[in-house]
């Protein structure tokens, strides 16, 4: 998906959760790469329901703009 298509979904869905695969999909990322960075405490920050984690739109916009911003 474009990054900007991708910014107008997160900037519609701020307070959508997000599952892990969706996330992986949204950010161009593998699901391995959020579960080993979420096992590290390195990634990208998100709820918990149950055991099962989420991602916020509003999260996912925040990362996805620092990211195109630092490099």
């Amino acid at each position: 998906m474009m990054l900007k298509n991708v910014i107008s979904v997160l900037d519609e869905n701020e307070d959508t959760l997000f599952s892990t695969i969706e996330t992986a999909e949204l950010i161009g990322k593998s699901k391995a790469w959020l579960e080993r960075h979420r096992w590290a405490g390195t990634g990208i920050p998100y709820d918990k329901i149950g055991r099962t984690p989420y991602y916020r739109g509003k999260t996912l916009l925040e990362y996805i703009t620092n990211e195109n911003n630092d490099g």
